[in-house]
């Protein structure tokens, strides 16, 4: 475990061939110690983990397909997921806690795949979710659907958009996952957070200053009404590659994420009427 630490560490700093030496090292120790199956399976999925993360810090760095860490993320993905399902029942609310501790910054490190890996990050977004709404429940198996569980549901003219909140090469960006009746979902990038909270409208007032507190409410109000008026404003968010997604569609269903949230997003939309 030590040595899979250093091995992040180095990573971090761009020393990516020795970081991914170190890990490999650390995966063959595991590998030849005498642990029980189920420590051993558990420390080796990890170590997968990490060393997917190394390969996507190596493959952001140098502007290259990181579609080799895919494998990795999913096989800790699943073993995680099953490994929930099957003791989600017999966890206290304490430990369901430290569960999504653990897990939430490997699935915000899954999205920097981005479009090399929708239908696995469309998944990983209905989990995450999912359970958070589950994590009250007692004596109840958790439900989690996959992207085509809720692809069946759709029509033709109807859309489900996952909209997403990550960090990839030192800023905080926002993406959609845009999922139809047919073929599988699509990744979209709509823009980095600091680039959408530091929008200013008419009043030359940024985003984020509108949705704060200092405002006197009046105030507040009307430079947010101005903000939705605001074409610009909602071609950075309904951008054209988004747009391009929604051809043909006439109702979508969405999930906000990060600024998303404080949005009244369907508002900001510019084009021939669509149901929210």
């Amino acid at each position: 475990i030590t040595l899979s630490q250093i091995a992040l560490c180095k990573a971090q700093m761009n020393d990516f061939e020795e970081a991914l030496s170190d890990i490999n090292n650390a995966i063959e120790i595991t590998e030849n110690e005498r642990y029980s199956i189920d420590h051993r399976t558990y420390i080796q999925k990890e170590l997968f983990r990490k060393k997917a993360k190394i390969l996507c810090l190596k493959h952001e760095f140098k502007g290259e397909s990181s579609v080799d860490a895919v494998e990795y993320y999913k096989d800790y993905y699943y073993y995680m997921k099953d490994s929930l399902v099957a003791s989600f029942n017999d966890m206290s609310a304490d430990e369901r806690e430290r569960y999504w501790l653990r897990m939430q910054p490997f699935i915000v490190d899954c999205y920097r795949l981005e479009d090399e890996a929708a239908n696995f990050l469309y998944d990983i977004t209905l989990f995450s979710k999912s359970i958070l709404l589950q994590f009250s429940k007692l004596n109840a198996n958790p439900k989690v659907p996959s992207y085509k569980d809720i692809q069946n549901k759709l029509d033709k003219k109807e859309c489900a958009i996952e909209f997403i909140r990550y960090e990839k090469n030192d800023e905080i960006v926002l993406g959609a996952l845009v999922l139809r009746k047919d073929g599988v979902p699509k990744f979209i990038k709509i823009c980095s957070e600091k680039e959408l909270l530091g929008f200013k409208g008419i009043s030359g007032i940024p985003v984020k200053e509108m949705f704060g507190k200092r405002l006197p409410f009046e105030k507040q109000m009307k430079l947010i009404d101005e903000l939705y008026e605001s074409k610009e404003f909602g071609k950075l968010i309904w951008n054209k590659d988004l747009r391009k997604e929604l051809k043909g569609v006439r109702k979508i269903y969405f999930s906000p994420d990060g600024p998303f949230h404080q949005l009244a997003i369907e508002y900001l939309y510019r084009g021939k009427k669509i149901l929210f």
